[in-house]
């Protein structure tokens, strides 16, 4: 008892470097706080005119609209979150018909297997920076704002981790994890229907850029190889509707 009670109490314990973040994380809220009242202060001050009308809607509280309820094809009305999201994602997300393709072997090599390229820090930093930094996060919330942010500190790790993902032929169950979010189509539609939203897909920002450096190596195989034919022009670099 003794034993466990002291594993218990050291396990409390924090250490300094969650201590340290503890205290700035709370010096960031304080200074951002600060920062906001001393931002509202300057702008009520400037407003002249009728543009002091505009800031009364800034005392307006921010409303929360929790969503509607939803129906089942029996008419059977469900309200609780946990059931909604399993009823949006029955309809929406069917699971899919069984494909029957024959397993292919990705070991053996054959004539028009190429080459292994280790991978260049340069792809990888082009992968990061050529994403917009506004797209949302996946469900480990990290954006590609913060990736950028890193890259200095951590691109060694990051080139490390896609370099042997793709070595190995592995694309991580972590970067197949999305975060699902139900919008309402546009239309005079029945919000009570599954079929009235649409699903979008959040994906871990580092996922999409291991995809986009296969994507792009894919797309210079391609065309040094002649693996697309010449009838070809649209999505391939060098080549428009001009050309047709």
């Amino acid at each position: 008892m003794a034993a466990s009670q002291r594993r218990y109490m050291s396990s409390r314990r924090r250490t300094a470097a969650e201590e340290e973040y503890s205290l700035a994380r709370k010096r960031f809220r304080k200074a951002v706080a600060r920062a906001k009242r001393k931002w509202a202060r300057e702008k009520i001050e400037g407003l002249q005119g009728h543009a002091i009308f505009g800031a009364m809607k800034w005392s307006e509280a921010r409303r929360v609209y929790r969503s509607p309820p939803l129906t089942r094809e029996a008419g059977e009305v469900v309200f609780e979150t946990g059931e909604k999201s399993q009823l949006l994602r029955d309809v929406l997300l069917p699971p899919p018909a069984p494909a029957h393709v024959p397993h292919m072997d990705l070991h053996t090599a054959n004539a028009k297997t190429q080459p292994d390229e280790p991978l260049q820090e340069h792809e990888v930093e082009q992968a990061l920076f050529g994403q917009n930094p506004k797209k949302a996060a996946g469900p480990d919330e990290v954006g590609f704002a913060t990736l950028r942010r890193v890259w200095p500190v951590a691109k060694d790790t990051l080139v490390a981790l896609l370099s042997a993902a793709i070595h190995l032929g592995w694309h991580p169950r972590h970067f197949r994890q999305a975060t699902l979010i139900a919008l309402k189509k546009g239309g005079n539609r029945d919000p009570s229907k599954p079929r009235s939203y649409r699903l979008i897909s959040l994906l871990p920002c580092l996922g999409k850029v291991l995809e986009k450096i296969v994507a792009k190596r894919l797309t210079f195989y391609a065309q040094e190889f002649g693996w697309i034919p010449p009838e070809q022009f649209g999505g391939v670099p060098g080549r428009c509707t001009d050309d047709a």
